[in-house]
């Protein structure tokens, strides 16, 4: 009787933790959406309570659309905009940025990368202007170019010498193959140092097409006066056909593979990798709380099962990486080599048992720690700022951003034990040992 009377009040508290952090996002600020002509985007959200203002700018592609022998180029490319323009000097830029208070930066992922600033509201002007500049008016300097290969490749042979990065890297390979989830953002060696400055201008012309190009922007500002500001600098830039993601195939196995690899490092590593669904698919939500029942934090399944219970392994969790296309829950341990056949083992039976095993309490705790995460990282007004381009981009819809933890609330046990039999499947999983 005492233990059923703390479950109740362990779930209760649970239960006002979400609608608690449900009430965060009652009182929410309309958002603001005009497509120009020529395809560019503007996405407005204002936010009276801050002298702060972001504008982030971004771009469809990310690696995905790199031709081979050109790996690496978007990376690349975005570490130069910053490098010089025909006005300013990279110099010029660090110094005007810092003198106006304000941080101008660039970031790439896989579908997708960024150019944004934050700043006070008072010096949004002069810090858009630069970002402008940035973004249209390039100069790819050549000794710029060499400075940032030789750091490119840099990045590229650490990220041997870290076991993580290395197993991931190996099981991507293994995982997705051809397609262009299997490339690292960098880019490999060769490619990096086959790029020329003429591949680099003229990737860059593709690239910064008008359809290409989502702005967002938040804070108290003038969203009639943004449109004008945006329409006079970006109106006359072209649309192109350059992104071919919308073409791509979503991927499927027919069978499982165990894939044994020799490695330098002491410990061993094992990856075991399912198909997942994209951002844009009904199932996104769902497969996010099954991931962080399943593998995110202590009172996950894997680490109270695999951990406490055999002691198995040193490092063990789960992720699911938000993707456009096919994605992939990835469960993995660092661990003895003794122990990889043992652990392969107990991961597939978890998650086999887990559309059977799962509590309600479970669900309901999964549930309140989800959403925190997602609250918490709204704090800052870049990330506020970020989340609607990021739905946005990857086929959501910027207003998915208050709608996703209602999702999440509303979610039964039988929505999450469907979608776990659905893509949590015995022929639907790659698997990579790594050992000496």
């Amino acid at each position: 009787m005492k233990l059923k009377n703390m479950i109740q009040k362990f779930s209760a508290i649970n239960i006002f933790l979400i609608f608690f952090m449900l009430f965060f996002y009652q009182n929410i600020q309309a958002i603001e959406k005009v497509v120009l002509n020529n395809g560019l985007t503007i996405i407005y959200k204002k936010n009276i309570q801050t002298k702060m203002a972001v504008c982030d700018l971004f771009i469809k592609g990310g690696n995905f659309n790199e031709k081979a022998g050109k790996y690496g180029i978007t990376s690349l490319m975005h570490k130069l905009l910053l490098k010089g323009t025909g006005v300013l000097t990279k110099d010029e830029i660090s110094k005007q940025t810092e003198f106006l208070g304000s941080t101008l930066n660039t970031d790439i992922f896989n579908d997708f990368s960024e150019v944004w600033f934050v700043c006070p509201k008072e010096s949004f002007n002069s810090v858009f202007h630069i970002l402008v500049d940035v973004v249209k008016d390039p100069i790819f300097n050549e000794e710029e170019i060499r400075n940032e290969k030789n750091v490119a490749c840099a990045s590229i042979r650490m990220q041997k010498d870290n076991i993580f990065g290395y197993s991931y890297q190996s099981f991507n390979k293994l995982m997705y193959g051809e397609f262009p989830y299997s490339r690292l953002i960098t880019g490999d060696e060769s490619s990096v140092l086959a790029i020329t400055r003429e591949d680099i201008l003229e990737y860059h012309t593709d690239y910064f097409a008008a359809n290409n190009l989502i702005f967002v922007f938040m804070g108290d500002l003038n969203f009639k006066e943004i449109v004008r500001v945006i329409e006079k600098e970006f109106g006359d830039m072209l649309p192109n056909g350059m992104l071919k993601q919308d073409s791509a195939k979503s991927l499927a196995f027919n069978d499982t593979t165990i894939i044994r690899q020799r490695s330098v490092f002491n410990q061993a590593y094992l990856m075991i990798g399912f198909l997942a669904p994209e951002v844009a698919s009904f199932d996104y939500t769902k497969m996010k709380l099954i991931n962080t029942l399943i593998g995110e934090g202590e009172n996950s399944k894997i680490f109270s099962n695999l951990r406490e219970k055999y002691g198995f392994s040193y490092e063990l969790g789960s992720f699911y990486p938000s993707r456009k296309y096919s994605s992939q829950l990835v469960i993995y341990a660092g661990l003895n080599k003794a122990n990889i056949e043992k652990a392969r083992s107990a991961i597939l039976e978890e998650v086999k048992q887990f559309p059977e095993s799962v509590t309600e309490r479970e669900i309901i705790s999964a549930k309140a720690s989800l959403i925190g995460r997602f609250t918490l990282d709204h704090q800052s007004l870049k990330k506020q700022a970020w989340y609607l381009g990021f739905f946005e981009i990857l086929g959501r819809g910027s207003e998915y951003d208050s709608s996703y933890p209602y999702d999440i609330a509303g979610l039964l046990p039988d929505n999450l034990r469907e979608t776990a039999k659905k893509y949590l499947k015995e022929t639907n999983w790659k698997c990579l040992e790594i050992s000496q």
